[in-house]
């Protein structure tokens, strides 16, 4: 993950798997304390649309501020601004906030 100002969060790290019409994103980041790491795990099904990528939540999950599990709505929407350049897929979260993945086989 990519913060403003270009900054990498350290110790972050996630896999993204892109199939014809559905994908799965495994993500991790260390979190303010040791024992509460921030994980995300969801999958989904997706429609480019331009340059932006529109997901219907069919399964996902994330920890919260205190640890918790919380789950996503199923058949929420989120939309993402994206950029592929060559091997590299650039998901824009905000403004100067991004999660940049490289393609491997």
């Amino acid at each position: 993950m990519v913060v403003a100002g270009g900054a990498t969060v350290p110790g972050s790290r996630g896999y993204l798997v892109v199939g014809q019409r559905h994908l799965s994103i495994q993500l991790y980041a260390p979190g303010a304390e040791p024992e509460l790491a921030n994980i995300t795990a969801a999958f989904r099904s997706f429609e480019v649309v331009g340059e932006t990528l529109e997901m219907t939540s069919l399964l996902g999950h994330r920890n919260k501020d205190n640890g918790d599990i919380g789950f996503e709505q199923l058949g929420a929407s989120t939309q993402l601004e994206f950029l592929l350049a060559g091997a590299i897929l650039r998901l824009h979260l905000a403004q100067d906030e991004y999660l940049e993945f490289e393609r491997i086989e």
